[in-house]
């Protein structure tokens, strides 16, 4: 470990893991461990697809339990003032 706390990884694992210059990790403390875990950032079309997939995941439980585009607003002003009440 440098005077700054820097760690250097091996080039070899960095060469197997596939990551480089700008990776993004994830640091995990144990009792007396450090792990770091490789974050991979999704591309723009992977996000984009990813949210079409919740929107309609969440159509589906809209129609299955009746509720319309227009109730949402009314559901969630509902909630906000219970949240106040407790």
């Amino acid at each position: 470990m440098s005077s700054k706390g820097q760690v250097v990884i091996p080039q070899s694992i960095r060469k197997h893991l596939g990551v480089g210059e700008g990776s993004l990790f994830a640091i995990i403390e144990t009792d007396k461990a450090i792990m770091l875990k490789c974050i991979n950032k999704p591309s723009k079309e992977e996000m984009i697809a990813e949210l079409r997939r919740l929107g309609e995941e969440g159509q589906k439980r809209m129609d299955v339990l009746g509720i319309k585009e227009s109730d949402v607003q009314k559901i969630i002003e509902s909630r906000r003032k219970l949240d106040r009440l407790s």
